[in-house]
């Protein structure tokens, strides 16, 4: 690991990634490992020794500092804990990257018979993270607005027949994720024991140069590439002519002929 190469890519990896990024603050999490016992958490309960949670700083920001640890893939000691992997956090008004996680039996299958092939058949250039137990990450770059992100994230789970992606699967940022702390490529990862790597172009490696520039060779798909690919017809827009009343009509009261005049 060269830190002056890591340094040299930080900034277009940060631009690329980060969906604040340019802002004050970058809010964000950190994995670590309960080491002493006796430690008690937020709800002033023990925490079991070798527990693993996240920390979350919301009001703090990701520092170049921050990152050059993360990306150390090494882990740090402080206190009580054990310190691995960073994580973002936020919810963004924009969408810069979209990541599939796969996790259960059934859906690593999915992912290798509808969902891989779709992301193809659209013609999407993916990269996948693995990780422990043959599980994984689908990764895509993008530039859009979640509006925009989430219509197409819908047409594309029907069409891989996961029709109640919503509640089964874990799409981040978007949809019942858009809040939620994401664990950022690189870092040391206490449950695979590992920092993951990633493969691309028919490489797999967990070296940290290499997920960035990884994730820099991808291509970033903008509103007008994904509005391209959507097959979903906006409903037509109803003219609203003016009422009767508003043209200085006069209603009136349609009364039968067998009826009497009242």
């Amino acid at each position: 690991m060269s830190k002056v190469k890591i340094l040299q890519l930080l900034p277009k990896f940060k631009e690329r990634f980060f969906h604040n990024f340019g802002k004050e603050k970058i809010p964000y999490g950190r994995q670590r490992r309960v080491i002493k016992e006796g430690v008690k958490g937020a709800d002033g309960k023990i925490k079991p020794l070798g527990s693993i949670d996240y920390f979350t700083n919301a009001t703090g920001t990701l520092t170049d500092q921050l990152l050059m640890s993360h990306f150390s893939q090494q882990i740090e000691v402080a206190r009580d804990y054990e310190y691995g992997t960073l994580a973002v956090i936020g919810k963004w008004d924009t969408v810069k990257w979209i990541c599939i996680d796969v996790d259960d039996p059934w859906q690593k299958e999915a992912s290798r018979d509808y969902i891989l092939p779709t992301l193809q058949k659209y013609g999407i250039t993916f990269m996948l993270e693995p990780s422990r137990d043959n599980r994984h990450h689908i990764w895509f770059m993008c530039n859009l607005s979640v509006e925009t992100a989430e219509k197409f994230m819908t047409q594309f789970m029907l069409e891989a027949q996961q029709a109640d992606f919503k509640k089964r699967w874990e799409i981040y940022p978007l949809f019942r994720r858009r809040a939620s702390i994401f664990r950022i490529p690189g870092g040391y990862h206490f449950k695979a024991g590992k920092a993951n790597g990633v493969v691309w172009d028919g490489i797999e490696s967990n070296d940290p140069c290499f997920i960035m520039e990884s994730f820099l060779s991808l291509p970033v798909y903008t509103e007008e590439d994904i509005l391209g690919k959507l097959k979903f017809i906006e409903p037509e827009k109803t003219i609203n002519l003016p009422t009767r009343e508003k043209k200085g009509y006069v209603r009136f009261k349609y009364i039968p002929r067998n009826l009497p005049v009242p």
